[in-house]
């Protein structure tokens, strides 16, 4: 016997009025019991709803972008009663009736040799078929990563389960890119970087006084340069304690010995010349990649982030390993 079952979107917490982000089926489509349907996502996680029970999809009730909360309906699956009950539906020809809400029984047993209807496809062909289709599990934060990358979510293998993909996956899809592996790196640069949305044209002066400057010329050279840096480039930050007494007295003597031509040194000086031994040490650290091919330098330049009156500049002190801590401060 047969019946019908409308799917709704279970217990999902606190959320509600949660777009409906991709449609993972189509009516026709053969499925089986916690196959999903549809995918929501919320601003705290991208949630899968499942079929509660297989069978063959009659209809999607919901389309993407569209809104769902608890308990709406988001399909219509027809499927035999043996599904549920685990018995023989032949030998139960028996019709129970129902109210509206729950399911109703067909009191004719399904044919097994019964051919499916034409237009029926499993979830497989119709992923092979229409990539429309074709799922792609993501939580919003690396959705979020891929579109300010500019990477193209679809484009990305995942590695986690059903092929989800992670920030990692995406970080290593732009390696590859720019690394050559996926084609010239300047020209995967150069389409990253078109990716981006425009920047709004936004009329500031209707919501208040304005005061227009042009930028100077470091910062119209300096600030996209950064800007590409920090999208591209992997950032490491490190955290450590230790006892610089002796360095911080160190430190007062050479100032009071200085003249009053000689520059103030700081622990910045000091900090300098740690980076410096550092990277000596780990030499990894201290190259750049290009291609196929890992440049090790063998100079240390050291850019500090420094605030001046024209704004935040890097300047590099080259060959820092050379220069002394007055030098350099």
């Amino acid at each position: 016997m047969t019946k019908t079952a409308e799917v709704r979107v279970p217990d999902i917490g606190d959320l509600s009025d949660v777009p409906v982000i991709e449609i993972l089926v189509a009516p026709g489509d053969v499925i089986n019991a916690d196959d999903p349907l549809v995918v929501i996502e919320s601003d705290k996680a991208t949630l899968e709803i499942p079929a509660e029970i297989g069978g063959r999809v009659i209809s999607i009730n919901v389309s993407e972008n569209d809104t769902v909360s608890q308990g709406s309906v988001i399909a219509s699956i027809e499927t035999d009663e043996s599904v549920v009950t685990g018995t023989d539906a032949a030998a139960s020809p028996t019709t129970a009736t129902h109210s509206d809400n729950d399911i109703v029984f067909a009191a004719t047993p399904p044919d097994d040799n019964a051919r499916p209807p034409a237009n029926r496809k499993s979830v497989t062909d119709l992923q092979q078929t229409d990539s429309q289709h074709t799922p792609v599990y993501a939580s919003p934060s690396v959705r979020k990563l891929a579109r300010e990358l500019g990477v193209p979510i679809e484009t990305v293998s995942g590695s986690g389960p059903k092929h989800r993909v992670s920030k990692s996956d995406v970080k290593q899809f732009v390696k590859l890119q720019l690394s050559g592996a996926g084609g010239s790196g300047a020209s995967q640069l150069s389409a990253t970087l078109a990716a981006f949305p425009e920047w709004p044209s936004v009329d500031h002066e209707q919501f208040g006084p304005v005061e227009r400057t042009d930028l100077n010329r470091i910062a119209r050279i300096s600030g996209p340069a950064l800007a590409r840096n920090a999208m591209l480039i992997p950032h490491v930050t490190y955290f450590d304690k230790t006892d610089i007494t002796d360095t911080e007295s160190f430190r007062q003597q050479l100032n009071s010995e200085a003249t009053d031509e000689d520059a103030k040194i700081t622990l910045l000086s000091f900090a300098v010349k740690a980076v410096v031994s550092a990277l000596k040490s780990h030499p990894v650290f201290n190259a750049s990649l290009d291609g196929q091919q890992l440049i090790i330098k063998k100079y240390w330049n050291i850019g500090v982030a420094v605030d001046t009156p024209n704004g935040l500049l890097v300047p590099v002190l080259k060959a820092a390993d050379k220069k002394g801590v007055r030098q350099i401060g």
